[in-house]
């Protein structure tokens, strides 16, 4: 049952990714970081997101190997729309600037950075509770 949920939440996290990078309008982030980081960090971020809420979330809808997925799907659309409207949209405002030296973003950007990868990390090891949480009490 745990690889079930593993390969829904595997799934769907590709599945609404793919979806979300060209209705998002991200293209500064695609074109300096590249499609496939920019894939990855969405997916990185769908992933624990859906199996978990699809965990938690009382099963119902269709079967697959004994697995409701719909939970699963609505965790990821959910996530999905909070995500489109959460991120702004590139707008074509310009090059972000860099100091002259280094060649580097400012440190506004590096701190933002930090930020969120420590937040990220905060949010990954909660949802990773959640995850062993469910199984362990699973009857």
């Amino acid at each position: 049952m745990i690889l079930t949920h593993f390969l829904i939440a595997i799934l769907l996290a590709i599945l609404f990714t793919i979806l979300l990078i060209p209705l998002g309008g991200h293209r500064s982030r695609r074109e300096e970081y590249g499609a496939g980081l920019a894939f990855l960090f969405f997916f990185l971020i769908f992933l624990p997101l859906i199996w978990a809420g699809g965990l938690w979330v009382a099963p119902f809808g269709p079967m697959m190997h004994g697995v409701a997925w719909m939970p699963f799907v609505l965790v990821g659309l959910f996530v999905m729309l909070l995500l489109l409207v959460a991120i702004p949209p590139d707008r074509g405002q310009g090059e972000v600037p860099q100091t002259a030296e280094t060649g580097r973003t400012p440190d506004r950007e590096e701190k933002a950075v930090k930020v969120f990868g420590v937040t990220y990390i905060i949010l990954l090891a909660g949802l990773i509770v959640l995850i062993i949480w469910h199984y362990a009490t699973m009857r």
